[in-house]
């Protein structure tokens, strides 16, 4: 068994990392993600989701002090300041007002979600594989999926995402009209929620799968994966590095 307790970059872009046309694109303007991040967190109506989103549970119970940062953020980019300085002064007052590790959680977080677009397309490739392996899949799997399949099936599971979309269609404001003409049935701050757990979902399962699985086991999962993505029309030379 690999007794790794967390993925990191480092090992999902070894594992997972897929090479999308997203993958390519310049990185985002730091500040401006840390005011997306911080201003999401800051809805009434998004507190219910938050412990799916991956937020820590402390900085849960502070919700609130981060509409202060917000308005930190948005005057630093007013103003057209260094962002370095404001997200640092961010994670500083995260830090003082929780712990030191709930701040460091939460910039990993702003990290996956927020700047790092190659994580980004790594996540949400491998969200719509394993939906698929686990509700579609054509190919037959190898052992340790089977062993596996269960504890899978209920993080990638689409009476979860049914719920979930029901509860932002509940909670969230309704579309505005221009979104009502797209076709969409949520707007774009639940959009972005409902993507954000998807990914924290797939994120768990990637995980998971490499906590319990041995290196070997692994390997022919990665190929069992490629096959499978093939099929969705992914190039397999894009799937991992």
């Amino acid at each position: 068994m690999n007794d790794s307790n967390s993925i990191d970059l480092d090992a999902l872009n070894a594992i997972t990392t897929i090479a999308t046309t997203t993958t390519q694109a310049a990185k985002p303007n730091q500040l401006k993600a840390w005011l997306e991040a911080t201003k999401i967190l800051t809805l009434p109506w998004a507190k219910p989701f938050m412990p799916a989103m991956g937020i820590p549970e402390a900085l849960i119970e502070h919700s609130a002090s981060l509409g202060q940062l917000h308005e930190q953020l948005a005057e630093s980019i007013q103003q057209q300041k260094n962002p370095e300085p404001a997200i640092r002064e961010t994670i500083q007052q995260l830090a003082e007002q929780t712990t030191t590790g709930v701040a460091s959680e939460f910039k990993d977080w702003v990290e996956r979600h927020f700047i790092d677009q190659r994580l980004w397309a790594a996540l949400e490739a491998w969200w719509g594989i394993l939906y698929r392996a686990v509700h579609f899949n054509s190919v037959s799997p190898p052992v340790s999926w089977q062993r596996l399949h269960p504890q899978i099936a209920e993080l990638i599971s689409p009476q979860q995402w049914q719920q979930l979309e029901e509860q932002l269609q509940h909670l969230a404001p309704p579309p505005s009209q221009e979104e009502e003409q797209l076709g969409l049935t949520l707007c774009a701050d639940a959009l972005r929620i409902q993507e954000i757990i998807n990914h924290e979902w797939t994120f768990a399962t990637l995980k998971l799968i490499k906590t319990e699985i041995s290196e070997t086991e692994w390997t022919e999962l990665k190929i069992w994966a490629e096959t499978i993505a093939e099929e969705m029309g992914i190039p397999s030379e894009e799937l991992f590095i």
